[in-house]
């Protein structure tokens, strides 16, 4: 729908448990040691985090010296050179596309992959722009995926107004009036979940996870409603305490594969 800001970022991204045995990892390590490993985290969580799959930067020089101050509390200047190497070590071995750096862009197929799984488990449009498109999109089900407004969380699948329609008379007042009572409760009950978020102390992370599976949820005709929430929250502190990267694991593995439940509600 026009008007609506798509969101292209994310809070937090999925790093595979076998990340360190990875040869590729392994091989950063051999040639640039822990600064290697640093840098390419520094551009995932860069990149994921504020345009969703690539970085625009003036040159490598000032982006690696960024990285530096980001990483390292003393020889800056060393660490960047090491973080400069790196990054065009990236590029000759096609993790970073060497086109689009040379562009002053830095991304690659790898993550724009994940970019777009995670849009595709989180049901968020997907939106790459065709100069630095790596991945032939048409893999995925990239025309199936609703697009959500960040205001009030409802699907536009959800809620269809053809305005040619309307022009016909074919949603008449009652049905319109209905669609908007469905908004305005979802959007009470999104209030109410902050409510419970915040008695519940819950975090930043987890709440984004949770929200995401709401919305998973209310694709499939379910509302999850607070006492559920409540419940669901105090099963995760039970089996997992403080550790919140376990708990967004469980809520994110259930989005990824289509569960109406969390596998933590089936114990």
């Amino acid at each position: 729908m026009a008007g609506r800001n798509t969101k292209t970022n994310f809070d937090f991204f999925r790093l595979d448990t076998d990340f360190f045995s990875n040869k590729k990892i392994k091989a950063l390590r051999r040639h640039f040691g822990s600064v290697g490993i640093l840098t390419y985290l520094y551009i995932l969580t860069y990149a994921y985090g504020n345009d969703g799959y690539y970085i625009k930067i003036d040159s490598v020089e000032e982006f690696a010296y960024d990285i530096a101050e980001s990483i390292g509390n003393s020889n800056l200047t060393q660490i960047a050179s090491v973080a400069t190497d790196c990054i065009n070590y990236l590029a000759s071995r096609g993790e970073i596309n060497k086109h689009l750096l040379d562009k002053g862009v830095i991304s690659g197929e790898s993550i724009q992959r994940q970019y777009i799984e995670m849009c595709l488990a989180s049901k968020r449009k997907v939106e790459i722009k065709e100069e630095y498109r790596l991945v032939d999109t048409s893999e995925y089900p990239i025309e199936k995926i609703p697009i959500y407004s960040e205001e009030n969380a409802v699907s536009s699948e959800e809620i269809t107004i053809n305005s040619e329609e309307m022009q016909q008379s074919k949603i008449n007042k009652n049905k319109l009036n209905n669609l908007c009572k469905k908004v305005s409760k979802e959007k009470k009950d999104i209030q109410s979940y902050d409510e419970i978020f915040e008695n519940l102390q819950v975090s930043a992370r987890l709440k984004s996870a949770l929200l995401d599976f709401i919305r998973h949820l209310s694709v499939n005709g379910i509302t999850v409603i607070n006492s559920r929430l409540e419940q669901l929250i105090l099963r995760l502190d039970g089996l997992y305490g403080n550790d919140e990267m376990e708990k967004c694991k469980e809520v994110r593995r259930a989005i990824v594969n289509g569960y109406k439940r969390l596998p933590c509600e089936e114990i």
